[in-house]
């Protein structure tokens, strides 16, 4: 799969696990349109957004440009967004 058909799986909810993330994840170490994942960050899916957390958490100092999007998660009425977007802050945001 390339990078599109990992997104649009990943968005659409067609599964394929976690693996599919690790890869969709190399994709935006590799240079991967990085709007895609703040898209994912902004979703009003839950299921996307935990999933954008996830790689965020995977792509390193890559995800410092997303410090925005974590803090707005921080008043997420899920528990482990709100928990995973303060620990993205805490690692990744400007200081």
């Amino acid at each position: 799969m390339n990078c599109d058909d990992l997104y649009n799986a990943v968005i659409s909810g067609g599964g394929g696990g976690n693996y599919i993330l690790f890869d969709l994840a190399e994709c935006f170490i590799s240079g991967y349109n990085k709007e895609k994942l703040r898209a994912m960050l902004r979703s009003d899916d839950i299921g996307v957004v935990s999933d954008g957390l996830f790689i965020s958490g995977e792509i390193g100092k890559l995800a410092g440009a997303y410090s925005k999007e974590f803090e707005a998660l921080t008043m997420s009425d899920d528990e482990n967004i709100r928990k995973s977007a303060k620990a993205l802050l805490a690692i990744y945001s400007p200081r």
